[in-house]
């Protein structure tokens, strides 16, 4: 793609997007199986992508500069993905 992609004209629908998540050189450990730190069995990379800002509660103060006003919703217009991992101790990372 283009550097530099305005999102305000990416069309969302039927839309593919790249990404790419760096994961710690540690986790792919080339130690032997007995001094290698033990793994949890449910350590597990979660990937959460949100097609629009409706995960953003609204807020209602008008006395804010460029707040919605009442009974207006601001959103957030641009997808957003969340990439974490569930499971695994903060000792498996390092």
């Amino acid at each position: 793609g283009r550097p530099n992609v305005s999102l305000s004209s990416f069309h969302i629908k039927n839309s593919v997007a790249l990404a790419s998540i760096q994961l710690p050189p540690s986790l792919f450990s080339s130690l032997p199986a007995a001094l290698a730190p033990p793994v949890p069995p449910d350590c597990t990379l979660q990937l959460l992508v949100f097609r629009n800002g409706r995960l953003f509660r609204s807020h209602s103060n008008a006395s804010r500069p460029g707040a919605a006003g009442p009974g207006k919703r601001r959103g957030v217009a641009t997808p957003v993905i969340f990439a974490g991992t569930s499971g695994c101790g903060v000792g498996n990372l390092t």
